[in-house]
């Protein structure tokens, strides 16, 4: 059974990859394995496992969207954060 649920949720993390959305600009795609306050850490599409600090990214979306929906996702993150500035 625990196999079942391992091959389960690999598969299902595989179909729905995490879009990482960085404040610059980049996005990076990938798996969520963990984190904290201060650090992000995930499995790139490779398989890679990356470490990378939260003030870097913009918003964490874990759902597979279009290009078009992150780019409009990012669009919000980016006003909000704006706006955030302009009242602090």
């Amino acid at each position: 059974m625990k196999f079942f649920c391992l091959v389960f949720s690999i598969s299902i993390s595989s179909i729905f990859p995490t879009n990482i959305l960085l404040r610059n600009g980049d996005t990076i795609k990938g798996n969520v394995i963990n984190q904290d306050d201060t650090y992000l850490i995930f499995s790139d599409e490779r398989g890679d496992q990356k470490t990378i600090k939260k003030n870097l990214v913009l918003k964490v979306v874990y759902k597979n969207v279009s290009e078009k929906e992150l780019a409009k996702i990012r669009q919000e993150e980016e006003q909000k954060l704006k706006n955030q500035t302009i009242f602090q």
